[in-house]
């Protein structure tokens, strides 16, 4: 198997005697059908250690003199597209070749009223019908008792009168996760999240830009599920008992007048004892059909043996960073477990530290196309 590994430096800034690092890292495998380990935002102080380690990665994507809040998942659609986001700014980023153009500027953000918190979120998503990217931008005001939502849409590559954002009535209030954490999932140009009222699920979809509400299993808890994608379908993943993944899979079905329609079945997944203790996280699926997951902590003595590396202050081959719980693929039609290679564990999953649900999956395709065609026109003709 050939690999290769990149790193995105996005904000290396020093505060107080400590560096932060806001950044993505990424984990490129199989040239034919690669897969891309991602990383979100980090936000904590790093080690001498971390740093030594940060200093011998060869940076193929430097965003280093950019500011950002946040960024979008890797759209499916393209494989090599993110947004990075502020409140009132974003930038359209192409991981294949580094290059980034800002976009047009949201309606100014809304003012905070009687303590309310506001929370912002971009997503990045496509519209099959026109082919072509949009950008969603989701302005949550939560108060005491109140949950508002505020949405704007941008059209990439649009006409003259999409060239700048739309507000889309009717939103309904979305449950947004204040920093790094998002508890959404993007599937076949569909954004879905739970309702701040934790009794629906809400979906959008970028092609009729049309919000719609989902009810959920029957009895199932308020807010009480992770959204994940499942072989291409929302899943609700409850939770790990007698070493068996509980989730709700959210299904398809045509009747007999050739209607379709959608309902929800109960899955169980029996995971391997190398994670069974330490929880279990559904990192993404692979173009292949193959789902990958992991443990979510890592144990005790990885904690001590971490600890252990950076106190020495020392990397390499012969000492490898092995505080990571494994991942493995999981074949649905053969209902199998299997190891999934990923080469050196420090430069992918060891950058998320010792909280592996922030890790995600994604399927990589390099375009070197530059941006301006994305934008002015999708098929870069």
């Amino acid at each position: 198997m050939e690999m290769a590994t990149m790193v995105e430096d996005v904000a290396i800034s020093e505060e107080m005697g400590k560096w932060t690092k806001r950044g993505l890292g990424f984990f490129l495998a199989t040239p034919s059908r690669p897969a891309l380990l991602l990383a979100p935002p980090l936000i904590k102080p790093l080690g001498p250690y971390y740093r030594d380690v940060f200093d011998l990665l060869h940076h193929q994507f430097t965003l280093s003199n950019r500011a950002h809040d946040g960024v979008t998942e890797v759209a499916d659609e393209s494989g090599h597209l993110v947004c990075l986001y502020t409140a009132n700014r974003a930038w359209l980023c192409s991981v294949s070749t580094g290059e980034i153009m800002e976009l047009p500027p949201p309606p100014p953000s809304p003012y905070s009223e009687n303590g309310a918190a506001i929370y912002y979120k971009y997503y990045l998503g496509y519209d099959y019908y026109i082919e072509r990217f949009k950008v969603l931008r989701v302005c949550s005001i939560q108060g005491a008792v109140f949950c508002i939502s505020q949405c704007e849409i941008l059209t990439l590559g649009g006409e003259e009168d999409e060239a700048s954002w739309r507000k889309l009535d009717r939103a309904p209030p979305i449950h947004i996760i204040g920093g790094n954490d998002d508890n959404s999932v993007y599937i076949h140009g569909a954004r879905h999240w739970w309702h701040s009222s934790g009794c629906f699920l809400v979906r959008f979809c970028f092609e009729d830009e049309v919000f719609q509400l989902i009810e959920l299993p029957p009895g199932f808890p308020e807010l009480g599920g992770s959204l994940h994608e499942f072989r291409g379908l929302v899943a609700l993943v409850t939770g790990v008992m007698d070493r068996k993944l509980h989730m709700w899979v959210l299904c398809r079905k045509c009747d007999d007048e050739e209607e379709w329609s959608e309902e929800w079945s109960e899955r169980t997944l029996r995971i391997p004892y190398a994670f069974a203790d330490r929880g279990c996280c559904l990192l993404g699926n692979l173009p292949t059909g193959l789902m990958l997951m992991t443990g979510t902590t890592i144990e005790q003595e990885d904690e001590q043996q971490q600890e252990q590396l950076e106190e020495e202050e020392v990397y390499n081959s012969k000492s490898p960073l092995k505080a990571t719980a494994p991942i493995y693929s999981y074949d649905l039609l053969f209902k199998k477990f299997d190891e999934f290679v990923i080469g050196n564990p420090f430069l992918s999953t060891s950058l998320v530290g010792k909280d592996m649900s922030k890790l995600r999956i994604y399927s990589y395709a390099e375009d070197i196309r530059p941006l301006n065609l994305f934008i002015s026109n999708p098929f870069g003709d």
